[in-house]
């Protein structure tokens, strides 16, 4: 079963979010699961990448020997509607420049934090990752949108979570709901 059949519903992420026993943890699974980062995104995240003023994430094209998984993946990552995640993010960046962890270090902290958890489904930074795209596809997001901010190079990536949150036809039909017959 691939990570997108495993997106983490909205009271399992919050589990999540409660197992988290430090500031680290919380971040863990905000960048993961409420931004989309990669694990390896996450093991390279500096204090430099954070915009406070606009409230995002600037993933750069290259960082000293580090590049991102692919050209799109250099991106900027809008938090400044997610409360909780300014909060967390501010807070554990008030102390810290880096994460200090490896990608395998993220994986492997991740998959502590759902072993506290009663969720029954494998969770990975990579399943976080397909829940964030999951929520940002029901909140309404473009396929254009949506693959920007998860940093996909195919709109059809985008459009398969769009057509798998249901939300699509939804929004469709609401916008054209003069021109339905009843």
């Amino acid at each position: 079963m691939q990570s997108k059949d495993n997106a983490l519903n909205q009271s399992e992420f919050n589990e999540l979010l409660n197992a988290s026993r430090d500031g680290k943890d919380k971040l863990l699974v905000i960048l993961s699961g409420a931004l989309g980062l990669r694990a390896g995104e996450i093991a390279h995240l500096r204090v430099s990448w954070i915009d406070w003023q606009e409230q995002k994430i600037n993933i750069p094209s290259r960082e000293g020997d580090w590049s991102p998984k692919t050209k799109s993946s250099a991106r900027s990552i809008p938090f400044k509607s997610m409360e909780r995640a300014k909060v967390i993010i501010a807070h554990y960046f008030a102390i810290n420049d880096s994460l200090g962890m490896s990608r395998i270090g993220v994986y492997k902290r991740v998959k502590r934090i759902a072993q506290r958890t009663k969720i029954q489904k494998k969770v990975t930074p990579h399943t976080l990752r397909a829940t964030a795209a999951f929520m940002f596809a029901e909140a309404g997001l473009s396929a254009q949108a949506l693959r920007q901010v998860m940093g996909w190079t195919k709109l059809e990536t985008a459009e398969h979570s769009i057509i798998r949150s249901g939300r699509a036809a939804e929004r469709e039909i609401e916008e054209n709901k003069g021109k339905l017959w009843v």
